[in-house]
């Protein structure tokens, strides 16, 4: 490695950790919040303390935050054509940018509020990741001091979740698993009859007796066993029908509740019973 080299490294190494580093990343997310529109930019400014919180843990989150503050400035991406473009993008996305809360979520929320205001009930059941999104959004504790402190702007928008229709869980058809061929056997030869000996037919029908008898013992001891078997089905009512379609990650009735107290269990040693609360529910014993 050559002198060059090492200074450029040191070079490189030093300005990542010096003030001036920090100062042009905040400078560059000012710029991108100046962009909001008024009043995302303040609740921006307001919930992130002007850039000193929720910007990101680390440069490659901030460059994330930076660059989804710029998209949502651009007007384009929450818009009430593009909701179902949005939605299909946080299907699998709880915070926008990051794994957690920062400033780019603030200005999504901001942006989508007029828009998700004046949905009905059923526009909004439509983009359900959208829905879900903005709720989880408006109710962070920091976002909803800094909304309640700019008037009716950002309000809190409730949302019937209780009576949202079911989605459809359609199973798929089971794959049907093609047999190989049987390869045809290979044909015995029938070897040469010595004198003296028994033919086949002979051999069949000494041994036809024999088979009659038993066949009729198998005969009654199905009779007996058959209404022992029938009478045993009758009881049990039905069988159930075997479901035949794959499961499917849809088909899990998820539901997010909050441990409220832990006892121990009075019976049992390894045991213990929890009180969950749940948004039907506000305290259940399991």
């Amino acid at each position: 490695m050559t002198v060059f080299q090492l200074t450029r490294i040191t070079l490189h190494r030093f300005l990542q950790r010096s003030p001036i580093s920090s100062c042009t990343r905040k400078m560059s997310f000012q710029a991108a919040v100046s962009s909001l529109r008024s009043p995302i930019k303040e609740l921006v400014l307001s919930v992130s303390k002007d850039g000193q919180e929720l910007i990101g843990n680390d440069d490659a989150d901030k460059k994330e935050v930076i660059g989804w503050i710029e998209k949502t400035s651009q007007g384009t991406l929450a818009t009430k054509n593009n909701l179902k473009v949005l939605d299909s993008i946080l299907v699998p996305k709880t915070y926008v940018a990051t794994n957690y809360l920062t400033a780019a979520d603030v200005a999504l929320y901001g942006a989508l509020h007029p828009i998700v205001k004046k949905l009905q009930s059923s526009e909004y059941y439509a983009v359900p990741s959208v829905t879900r999104y903005f709720d989880h959004i408006q109710s962070a504790p920091t976002v909803r001091a800094s909304a309640d402190t700019l008037g009716d702007e950002f309000s809190l928008l409730p949302f019937d979740i209780d009576n949202a229709p079911k989605a459809e869980r359609n199973a798929e058809p089971p794959k049907k698993k093609e047999k190989a061929p049987k390869a045809p056997a290979p044909e015995k030869e029938t070897p040469a009859q010595t004198p003296g000996t028994a033919t086949p037919a002979e051999v069949s029908s000494s041994s036809a007796p024999t088979d009659k008898l038993q066949k009729k013992d198998k005969k009654e001891k199905k009779k007996e066993t058959q209404p022992e078997a029938s009478g045993s089905k009758k009881s049990g009512g039905k069988a159930q029908a075997s479901d035949d379609g794959e499961p499917v990650p849809s088909m899990i009735d998820l539901r997010v509740g909050h441990i409220v107290d832990v006892i121990k269990h009075p019976d049992a040693d390894g045991l213990y019973i929890e009180a969950c609360a749940t948004a039907r529910f506000p305290k259940k014993l399991f």
